[in-house]
């Protein structure tokens, strides 16, 4: 597994939430966001996903963990009031980066080795979300970068 420290900026993004059990459906929610990408003309070789997991499963009843599936947007673009998309921005800083397979397999070895690893290497988790991001067009790349907000 590759990993490395980047700092990564501050987005902007429209997203669409789900609330339930993480698994499967958070893929219908990212599908649905790419759907309404294209359809807006902002999906393209250069854009930024993010899937975000809100909620840690153990804390918080497995029926309201929280789900955001992210396109970064820049400040030209305008949301309609009639799209169902929120907009938030989510805050940059310095980030513990892991780039692996997007295979369940290889997602589920990451989260096994991430924490150790960040710990191993003196770095303190920071109170942000953890972050999920694919770059370009998702159906091309196979890899995701695993983005763990450090201090």
């Amino acid at each position: 597994m590759e990993y490395s420290v980047q700092s990564i900026p501050t987005y902007r993004v429209a997203y669409f939430r789900r609330v339930g059990p993480y698994g499967p459906d958070n893929y219908k929610v990212m599908d649905r966001l790419k759907t309404w990408a294209v359809e807006k003309q902002l999906l393209n070789a250069t854009s930024i996903l993010l899937g975000i997991s809100l909620d840690n499963p153990q804390q918080v009843s497995p029926m309201e963990c929280r789900y955001d599936a992210c396109i970064v947007i820049d400040e030209q673009v305008q949301l309609s009031i009639d799209d169902d998309v929120k907009e938030r921005v989510i805050d940059g800083g310095k980030y513990f980066v892991y780039s692996i397979e997007h295979t369940p397999e290889a997602i589920q070895r990451a989260w096994n080795e991430i924490m150790p690893m960040i710990y191993q290497n003196g770095y303190v988790i920071d109170e942000k979300p953890i972050l999920e991001r694919y770059i370009g067009l998702m159906d091309e790349h196979s890899y995701c970068d695993i983005c763990v907000p450090i201090r």
